[in-house]
């Protein structure tokens, strides 16, 4: 079963539980948690392991967007989180550079859900 820290959704800050620790998050949550993370992760940026990421630099904000090639990347970095089993990535637009998208994550459970996605422009 996954188990990771909670980030708030919109600052992606660690939250504190009541008694003032670290708040920690289970099962199908943390799992979409992490594909959110690893998805937003570049190429390079991890300190412990350099060679995970999308390649966001070399592929997407250097010139013209390569739809197949990102959502790929995306898809394959949701399949490498623990428990996932598959992951569709489906565009539904931009805003300004931005990509706008949902990536549908199925686990092992069975279980599916529909996460937010906004790739850099």
């Amino acid at each position: 079963m996954a188990h990771t820290l909670c980030l708030t959704p919109g600052g992606w800050d660690l939250q504190l539980d009541g008694r003032g620790g670290i708040r920690t998050v289970e099962g199908s949550a943390a799992t979409l948690q992490n594909v959110a993370c690893a998805v937003r992760l570049f190429t390079r940026d991890a300190c412990l392991d350099r060679t995970r990421g999308i390649a966001h630099f070399e592929t997407d904000i250097s010139g013209r967007l390569n739809l197949p090639l990102l959502t790929t990347r995306v898809n394959r970095a949701a399949r490498e989180v623990p428990g996932v089993v598959r992951a569709d990535t489906r565009v539904s637009g931009f805003e300004g550079r931005a990509l706008q998208a949902t990536i549908r994550v199925t686990t092992g459970d069975g279980s599916t859900s529909v996460l937010p996605f906004r790739a850099p422009g």
